[in-house]
């Protein structure tokens, strides 16, 4: 790990990754400084209100993969209701897990958590499970596919932002595009945007 300064580090490989959202430390911005894959679950501390993982440093755009697990436990969790935003941005993502990229499990207390996807490549089955607040994906490239588990939503979600120039192909034939849950859902194009979306069949 090399640390930039009191708030800034780069990591370089999953353990780094884990001890720099798990511990009680003052690190909420991560740039990647490899290609990351995903050999364990990590939960964010509840000592920080705000995380920013960027794949992109020094020029070069890094890879985020999931490890091949369809549990809950295996993925990156933000589960406190301190957590007011996370934000994944710059970097190509494999996903195989249908429990998303961040997931944030359905509970009122984390409706507030905000979690956004910038500049963002996925291929996968599903970029996030956020039942109960509000997830944005701003120019994005999404595509929903079979790729260990089975192709399923873009998102399980309660309210849905997308924006800039972002194309979501979805291709799973057995599930919907989007999974709405609890009270007041909605999904707002936001102004100036440029979004194409496809659907194989729902």
């Amino acid at each position: 790990m090399t640390i930039i300064n009191d708030t800034t580090v780069v990591i370089y490989d999953s353990a780094e990754l884990k001890k720099t959202l798990e511990e009680n430390n003052n690190y909420t911005y991560i740039y990647f400084g490899s290609d990351i894959v995903l050999t364990t679950g990590i939960n964010i501390s509840s000592s920080k209100t705000s995380v920013t993982l960027d794949g992109t440093y020094n020029g070069v755009k890094y890879l985020l993969e999931d490890k091949k697990s369809t549990s809950a436990s295996d993925v990156i969790t933000a589960s406190s209701a301190s957590i007011k935003k996370v934000t994944v941005k710059n970097m190509s993502i494999t996903g195989y897990n249908y429990y998303g990229v961040i997931y944030v499990p359905e509970n009122n207390n984390y409706k507030d958590i905000v979690v956004e996807y910038s500049y963002v490549d996925y291929v996968g089955p599903q970029i996030s499970y956020h039942p109960t607040g509000l997830t944005r994906f701003m120019d994005c490239n999404i595509i929903i596919q079979d790729n260990y588990a089975s192709g399923n939503e873009v998102s399980e979600c309660n309210k849905i932002e997308i924006g800039g120039n972002t194309i979501i192909t979805h291709k799973s034939t057995g599930n919907s595009s989007f999974w709405f849950r609890n009270d007041n859902p909605s999904l707002t194009i936001l102004k100036d945007s440029l979004v194409y979306f496809t659907s194989e069949k729902r």
